[in-house]
């Protein structure tokens, strides 16, 4: 097929009829990579069945090319900014191409389909007797997991260290003597993805599941289930809930997108063990003092609102005297925290990403004191601004930390070497220039690499600033498998992976401003299978170039790349996918290579100016 200009009157759709799971999406996504790239405007856009417009026309026009203004915030524009976008970058393109008149209205009246009335095919209900089947003969310890699945929208993303700290928080997994109850419930999860129940989402480099979908026959049925035996309650509209009867044990609210969401009116929610919020109700957060009884809190913000909406109180979370599992993640909401919620003597999991604001209404990003005392906290998870409360040496179960912040107290700084059995540990600086390489917080880093982490089995470590020497103090843990590494500004000199340390390191991300200044010497992280480079190619064509040495990384299986492309020549964008292409193909072993390119720009300090304009603010080598 040649490119050439398609007359509006000849615009045609192509149907593939037949029920969920025959593999319609995969077919279509097939015909799509082959023939794509035959169109000078193209976009693949996967519609749910209840479908959020907003999502498909950001999808479309990040698909089309279209990059938003900088100072403006794509994610929360509304449908009708969203389609006006749309339809001034199709005549832009009409204009400049020739050939694309018509495209605006041929998709204007597609998605209109969206709302139109389908009859079900007769052979759905035949599907679902046979996916039951596949449920009926699940082992007795996986039904409940399984079914439990159902707490998300369709569509979700589900982390697999999620859903393993849910299920144990819910009581499904077996006590077994010597096994971590999150080793088990991991792998109920790796059960379920061999058996074919959930689909995987993303599979690193070593072949393991880090997360999954379900699939919408499959969540079809589990909702179908849940309904039969009053596992849990699904509902989109708080009013929903005004009729229901039985008592409700778990609960899961999507009002993402909803403009009015009342409150649940009269409806006994003390049995409840689990409330998933996806989207925000601030009328539903008063009535959490009734759920006397819950295990697991979720609550996701989806909305759509602008960056001043209202605080989130979450003062009455204290009273929930049985909660084991938290997890609040919100974008356009400031979060207020009790001053004190030691008495949750049951809470495992504590993870937060959401700005926090001190009671009286000023911006305070610390935790409750007492969260220090909470014996059986496994899991402390908040952002990187988070300066926590002194004597957290107490926290003797404590797994993960993350972040620890440099601004944390010296009495924090040797607390860390009291927690025993930290396994997971991100380091953080939310100052990173502030820092020189001899100062007391640089010296304090140090001293905790060398005389707290050797034990570590996992570390992910986040270097906001590599300072002299920094990177070899790294490389000498011996037991080190993960690092992720973000340095602002520009550095000086080359950042040298030397051919000594890292001596069982599995994965490398690396953030920086120009992937050229990275340079693996021979030798260099011998047990390396994934490196993961974040970075921009504004002005590639002046200054970008892959690192140097990659060949060395003898057992390398998957280089990653996320490409900031805001503002910059297709050529430069085609030139770094080119370079990284290179490097797989002069690899002995011919790693795979995955490119996300996104529309905007990964930020540093400073912007991405040439060489000539912007002075070294990093001191890196090593």
């Amino acid at each position: 097929m040649d490119e050439k200009v398609v007359p509006a009157h000849q615009l045609k759709v192509l149907s593939i009829v037949g029920f969920g799971g025959l593999g319609k999406t995969t077919l279509a996504n097939e015909i799509y990579r082959k023939l794509g790239n035959q169109f000078q405007c193209r976009a693949f856009v996967s519609v749910s069945q209840k479908p959020n417009i907003g999502k498909i026309l950001r999808t479309i026009l990040s698909e089309l090319g279209f990059r938003a203004p900088m100072d403006s915030n794509f994610e929360i524009w509304g449908e009708s900014e969203l389609i006006s976008a749309l339809k001034s970058f199709l005549v832009d393109k009409s204009h400049k191409q020739n050939n694309l008149k018509g495209y605006w209205e041929y998709i204007r009246n597609s998605l209109g389909v969206l709302g139109a009335n389908f009859e079900v095919n007769p052979s759905l209900e035949g599907m679902r007797r046979i996916l039951n089947l596949s449920y009926i003969n699940l082992p007795h310890y996986l039904k409940a997991c399984m079914v439990y699945l159902g707490i998300y929208p369709e569509d979700h993303t589900i982390e697999k260290i999620d859903l393993a700290r849910q299920w144990v928080a819910e009581g499904f997994i077996s006590k077994c003597h010597g096994i971590d109850p999150e080793d088990m419930a991991t792998s109920y999860f790796n059960e379920l993805i061999n058996r074919s129940m959930i689909e995987p989402s993303y599979t690193s480099c070593n072949g393991e599941v880090i997360s999954c979908r379900v699939h919408d026959m499959m969540l079809d049925l589990i909702l179908h289930i849940s309904r039969q035996d009053n596992f849990m309650t699904v509902v989109d509209d708080m009013q929903h809930l005004a009729g229901q009867r039985d008592k409700i044990r778990r609960l899961s609210v999507n009002l993402v997108g909803a403009r009015d969401a009342r409150g649940p009116g009269s409806v006994q929610l003390s049995q409840t063990r689990t409330l998933a919020i996806f989207g925000i109700t601030l009328q539903l957060l008063p009535f959490l003092v009734e759920f006397k009884h819950l295990r697991v809190l979720i609550i996701e913000d989806g909305s759509r609102g602008g960056f001043l909406l209202p605080l989130l109180d979450l003062n009455v979370i204290c009273h929930l005297f049985q909660l084991r599992y938290i997890r609040i993640m919100s974008r356009f909401h400031r979060v207020v925290l009790p001053r004190k919620i030691g008495a949750l003597r049951q809470l495992e999991t504590f993870e937060m990403d959401a700005e926090i604001e001190s009671s009286d209404g000023h911006f305070c990003p610390k935790l409750p004191s007492d969260i220090v005392h909470m014996n059986q906290l496994m899991h402390l998870i908040v952002p990187s601004t988070i300066v926590l409360p002194s004597g957290i040496g107490n926290m003797k179960s404590l797994h993960t930390l993350f972040n620890f912040n440099l601004e944390n107290s010296k009495d924090n700084f040797k607390g860390l070497r009291q927690l025993t059995n930290l396994t997971y540990l991100q380091i953080s600086c939310d100052k990173p220039y502030t820092i020189t390489s001899n100062d007391e917080k640089a010296a304090r880093c140090r001293d905790v690499l060398r005389t707290c982490l050797e034990k570590l089995c996992n570390l992910k470590f986040l270097v906001m600033d590599v300072l002299e020497g920094d990177v070899g103090i790294i490389a000498q843990l011996p037991s080190l498998i993960s690092v992720c590494m973000k340095i602002h500004g520009r550095p000086k000199e080359k950042i040298i992976i030397r051919g000594i340390g890292f001596p069982v390191l599995k994965s490398f991300a690396a953030t920086c401003s120009r992937i050229t200044y990275l340079v693996f010497e021979a030798g260099a992280m011998p047990k390396l299978e994934s490196l993961v480079l974040k970075f921009n190619v504004t002005r590639w064509d002046r200054a970008g170039a892959a690192p140097s040495g990659v060949e060395h990384l003898s057992r390398l299986k998957e280089i990653s790349a996320r490409i900031g492309e805001y503002d910059a020549k297709e050529s430069n964008i085609r030139a770094a996918e080119s370079a990284l292409r290179n490097l797989a193909c002069m690899h002995p072993a011919h790693p795979k290579v995955i490119i996300d390119t996104v529309g905007g720009y990964i930020k540093f300090d400073e912007p991405d100016v040439g060489d000539e304009d912007a002075e070294g603010s990093c001191h890196s080598t090593s």
